[in-house]
């Protein structure tokens, strides 16, 4: 008898034990990016942006890439990985743009609030590239810009965008000004 109260005994603080570390498993802190999960497009101007966001390995970091079409030609963009650093617990995007001429690395971070994603950046350009809102070469000693990118949430397949570039200490919308349109809507087209 004592043995079965023993065994008994095990078998629930096993449980419990068990059970309170699945519960605390369950959460991800990935979970509030699945909505971004698929591929988005955005009207501008005379042509379109496209971005794909997929699960990597074991659902461990996000994989999204970047590519434009204009005058009928698709040409890549970007590529990031977004990971959960857990120590800084914040997400860390590392991005490479593969358009020629273009940037070349970027570093940022990503926060999720209600309704809003928000990713700001630095870029660094190397020496000789071209700063697109600055409009000019980039000297000796390279270059870099600070930009931040807001989605807010409309529903779950359409997202506005917020993007601003700080120009002379002052932050500016440079695609509001280029396309005359109130809202830049992002759309989830699969």
């Amino acid at each position: 008898m004592r043995a079965l109260a023993i065994l008994t005994i095990f078998v629930c603080f096993t449980y419990t034990g068990y059970a309170q570390k699945t519960k605390e498993k369950t959460t991800s802190p990935y979970e509030p990016l699945t909505y971004l999960i698929g591929t988005w497009t955005l009207d501008f101007g005379k042509g379109q942006a496209y971005m794909e966001f997929e699960w990597g390995t074991n659902n461990t970091y996000i994989i999204c890439t970047g590519t434009n079409k204009r005058d009928g030609k698709i040409m890549p963009e970007f590529f990031s990985l977004i990971l959960w650093d857990g120590v800084q617990e914040k997400f860390t995007i590392s991005s490479s743009y593969t358009a020629k001429e273009d940037l070349m690395a970027q570093y940022d971070t990503m926060t999720i609030t209600d309704q809003l994603i928000s990713r700001d950046l630095f870029v660094n350009y190397a020496k000789g590239q071209y700063i697109p809102f600055l409009k000019k070469k980039v000297g000796d000693g390279g270059g870099k810009l600070f930009y931040r990118q807001r989605w807010k949430i409309i529903d779950q397949n359409t997202m506005v965008d917020i993007f601003e570039v700080k120009i002379d200490g002052k932050w500016t919308n440079p695609m509001q000004k280029s396309i005359h349109s109130e809202k830049l809507y992002w759309k989830k087209i699969k």
